[in-house]
């Protein structure tokens, strides 16, 4: 997604990611891939049925935290199950070498398409009302239809902005360049929200919401 563009100093530690970029690690970032296999082996991702494009993939799980009252009424309270969202990243770096933000935007729209149509199927856990993320590229969440919500500064949030800067560095095609770019270097996690009906409301049958041009 595109942020501000804008130039930025970065802490010179980042120098040691050498030449990461577009998938391939370098540098201490080649201990990111390794990190980011542990996370998904701990934490099962499953691929949404029928989706287009394949750049989004969900996780079931428990969510541990602040309770959140939606737009739309939905309240989620900490032990509740919810879907939690995340980017398939090996796709994301192979797509964003051919697409602009705005067909990147486009795809996503398709995956959470077929999204819509699994959450009105009985395979969906009856359960869930509710998608979650945490993402430090945030700027484009409410066009989607996901509601934003800060984090509380910790170390668990310092550690997760760390992570997500370094996939930022290794999947972008512009490698560690991409930090001076924008308002994203140095930036803590925020969470996202969408509940289920207002998946199925933008992009289930009735639907086909396209996204916003600003």
């Amino acid at each position: 997604m595109s942020e501000p563009k804008g130039e930025h100093r970065i802490h010179a530690g980042w120098r040691l990611a050498l030449q990461t970029g577009g998938g391939h690690a370098r540098g201490f970032l080649l201990f990111w891939p390794f990190w980011e296999l542990v996370t998904t082996l701990v934490h099962p991702q499953k691929r949404i049925p029928g989706a287009p494009f394949d750049l989004l993939r969900v996780q079931f799980t428990r969510f541990h935290g602040k309770s959140i009252t939606l737009p739309d009424g939905t309240a989620i309270q900490s032990g509740d199950r919810i879907a939690e969202m995340h980017i398939h990243n090996a796709v994301l770096a192979d797509v964003a070498k051919r697409a602009n933000s705005w067909e990147l935007l486009r795809m996503m729209i398709g995956d959470f398409r077929e999204l819509a149509r699994w959450v009105e199927t009985a395979d969906f856990p009856s359960d869930v009302h509710a998608f979650y993320g945490y993402t430090i590229l945030s700027r484009a969440a409410p066009r989607l239809g996901f509601t934003t919500r800060t984090r509380p500064h910790s170390i668990r949030t310092w550690l997760d902005g760390l992570f997500l800067t370094g996939l930022l560095v290794l999947y972008s095609p512009r490698g560690r360049n991409r930090l001076e770019e924008g308002q994203v270097y140095g930036r803590d996690p925020v969470e996202i929200w969408m509940s289920r009906d207002e998946l199925e409301r933008r992009y289930g049958r009735r639907g086909a919401v396209a996204p916003e041009s600003h």
